[in-house]
């Protein structure tokens, strides 16, 4: 009835399962009509796109999801980010970045690396998967951000998790990690703003920290 009101076609995807397995059928609706220009009727076509729009959205979850360690990526964040509601205040924000990654690199390889990249990432969701968000964002930076969650019960939580975290090793070496935090219980404040809080926290004690090891080396 709209199209044959409004003279206008229409073009849409349906989904429907055929033995468990998902099938996407396109459905196009055009009107047709007679030399005066009135609508004698609709021509409907229906095509199988099951297997371009199963790649769609592989394509779409690979664009949100990092490969290594199989948690949402930046972009999955950055969408994430747009979306807390205002019951889910206050929230915290935790940078996380991995201690020492360039030394085992050096010593035992990138495959080592890659393999601390993975372990600091088991560890963090078996902490966290059930009361936060996770994110990879690139190398070993990871961002955790904690719903109804204040600062001062963050800390709390990451003390803890650091404390677990420290007991394990690769090889020889201790695994260790620094965190930064920041938070916020105003649904209008910037995220990424408070993001970028807690990443200057971290990056702020990784730089004390590598002056304090220097020192006891120097020592």
């Amino acid at each position: 009835r709209e199209i044959i009101m409004t003279g206008k076609g229409t073009r849409y995807i349906i989904e429907n399962f055929k033995d468990g397995e998902p099938e996407y059928m396109e459905l196009i609706k055009e009107p047709v009509f007679d030399k005066d220009g009135k609508i004698t009727g609709i021509v409907g076509l229906i095509n199988d796109v099951t297997e371009s729009e199963l790649l769609k959205r592989e394509l779409n979850k690979m664009a949100l999801v990092d490969k290594m360690t199989g948690l949402p990526n930046r972009n999955a964040m950055e969408i994430d980010m747009e979306k807390f509601e205002k019951a889910e205040y206050p929230i915290t924000v935790v940078s996380i970045d991995c201690d020492g990654l360039k030394r085992i690199n050096d010593t035992y390889g990138y495959s080592v690396g890659d393999e601390y990249i993975k372990m600091t990432s088991m560890i963090i969701q078996m902490a966290f998967a059930n009361q936060a968000k996770i994110y990879r964002l690139a190398g070993d930076e990871f961002v955790i951000i904690m719903t109804k969650t204040d600062e001062t019960q963050a800390q709390g939580l990451m003390r803890a998790f650091r404390s677990r975290f420290d007991m394990y090793k690769i090889r020889d070496l201790s695994l260790s990690v620094t965190y930064g935090l920041a938070g916020t219980d105003d649904p209008g404040a910037s995220l990424s703003r408070i993001l970028h809080k807690a990443n200057q926290d971290m990056l702020c004690k990784k730089f004390v920290n590598k002056r304090l090891n220097t020192k006891e080396e120097e020592y």
